[in-house]
């Protein structure tokens, strides 16, 4: 039998981009009366730039050290919904802030879906903007390879979305976390 999410607890959601993390967080967020944070908009806030603006004037590596210090302030806090930007998984130091006050959801997609649900909107994606849906793909193909293992390492559940609306997940999270509603 699977411990019910206590209430104070950090629901995190990560995944690659377009698996609908920030969609489903904000349902999940409104069914359990928590907060949602999207690391992303944190970073964004922060940083006075949209995120692609970021990688364009001071490179991944700044956006990453943005992210571990938003990462780690975002998990001290309780009873949060956290989206996770994609690719943050990758760093270590998150994975072990993440884990200290919440339980980890990974969403994950096929390739093809990803691909259909983030090519309109691929310029706001600093990691996959190149021109032909073979190009996007070609990258999706490459970023899921170094992802997913770690996706599916260190999360405490996976979540395939490939057929899945935000309000389907959401469902699926919360069945799996039994989360009580913070009063």
């Amino acid at each position: 039998m699977k411990k019910q999410l206590k209430v104070k607890e950090n629901i995190v959601l990560t995944g690659f981009m377009g698996t609908g993390k920030t969609s489903c967080g904000i349902i999940v967020a409104g069914k359990t009366w928590r907060k949602f944070v999207d690391t992303d908009t944190l970073i964004e806030q922060a940083a006075g730039k949209s995120v692609r603006e970021i990688f364009e004037e001071n490179g991944e590596k700044y956006f990453r050290r943005l992210e571990r210090k938003i990462i780690a302030a975002v998990s001290a806090e309780k009873g949060l919904v956290i989206a996770t930007g994609g690719g943050a998984v990758m760093s270590p130091a998150n994975i072990r802030n993440l884990r200290k006050k919440g339980k980890i959801i990974a969403l994950a997609a096929d390739e093809k879906t990803i691909l259909k649900r983030i090519f309109t909107k691929r310029l706001e994606r600093p990691l996959v903007e190149a021109g032909t849906k073979k190009a996007v793909l070609h990258k999706i193909q490459k970023l899921l390879k170094a992802r997913l293992p770690v996706y599916v390492t260190f999360a405490d559940f996976v979540i395939d979305t490939s057929k899945l609306s935000p309000g389907a997940t959401a469902k699926k999270v919360l069945c799996l976390l039994k989360a009580p509603r913070i009063k």
